[in-house]
């Protein structure tokens, strides 16, 4: 019966000893690249390893916060990081083996946002007995470069004429970058003496208040041709103008950026004079 008693002494130590005195692994976490980029979808991606303490023929779920201020689902996409919820992803490293990479890709959108950040930190799966302890480094950076669309106008013709009603037009164009495969809206100031509806009319040009319209860049292409056509009056006017300027949508994030040329004038010619002097006054 004295031997008994030392023997659970003994026992209750090692029982009472923290898992890591048993053998359990040690994880960190290292960036392999920390750039990724819109342009391309040019991807980052950063490593959770553990040592080969623990039991490495079993799987190991090690637990990974995320933050920054690039969003999931919207900014970038994950592999080899499954959601659990808030903040929180979990990153398996399978049997057999010490590490597994996880890669950012990310996603083209049609914002003028700049460069977003993303980061990525190792945490304890919050158990009363953690599948490992955390080392260091335990924690990382990437940057997301932006990708904005850069949108121009051109001129096709810069001269209209009441006399058969001849259009003018111009061309809004966006550049290969953001998403293309979605529709780019852009939106212009139409200013100058001539008054939209009274003196012309516009095709691929919606009215949107004031003095500002939206022309729509179909998903898929790079550019949309807006006609303006005289309306014939008797009005003697003289020459008119119409002058089209780019601008930003005025959201938080403008949906491009404006590049250059940014405005275009279209002449309207007046023919009242002509059709007054060939004796056809009403």
């Amino acid at each position: 019966m004295h031997k008994t008693v030392p023997i659970l002494l003994v026992l209750a130590f090692f029982l009472a000893l923290p898992i890591t005195a048993m053998g359990q692994s040690t994880v960190t976490l290292s960036v392999n690249d920390a750039l990724a980029g819109e342009a391309g979808q040019d991807p980052g991606s950063f490593t959770v390893t553990r040592s080969d303490s623990g039991n490495t023929a079993a799987a190991l779920f090690v637990w990974v916060t995320i933050g920054g201020n690039a969003t999931a689902g919207v900014d970038y996409t994950l592999t080899n990081a499954v959601f659990r919820g808030g903040t929180d992803y979990q990153v398996t490293i399978p049997a057999g083996q010490l590490s597994t990479p996880v890669t950012l890709t990310p996603l083209r959108d049609n914002l003028d946002e700049g460069a977003e950040n993303f980061t990525v930190e190792l945490r304890s799966p919050g158990t009363a007995g953690s599948d490992y302890t955390i080392g260091n480094p335990n924690s990382a950076e990437l940057t997301i470069a932006d990708d904005v669309a850069e949108v121009t106008v051109t001129l096709n013709d810069g001269s209209a004429d009441e006399a058969g009603q001849d259009p003018g037009s111009f061309t809004v164009t966006r550049s290969d970058s953001g998403n293309t495969a979605a529709a780019l809206f852009v939106w212009v100031t139409i200013g100058g003496n001539a008054t939209a509806g009274v003196d012309y009319t516009l095709t691929n040009a919606v009215f949107r208040g004031g003095t500002n319209y939206q022309v729509t860049i179909p998903a898929g292409q790079l550019s949309t041709i807006v006609t303006l056509t005289p309306v014939f009056d008797l009005t003697l006017e003289g020459d008119e103008t119409a002058t089209i300027t780019l601008r930003s949508p005025g959201t938080a994030s403008s949906d491009y950026a404006i590049g250059d040329p940014s405005d275009v004038l279209i002449v309207i010619r007046d023919r009242t004079e002509a059709v007054f002097k060939d004796g056809f006054e009403p």
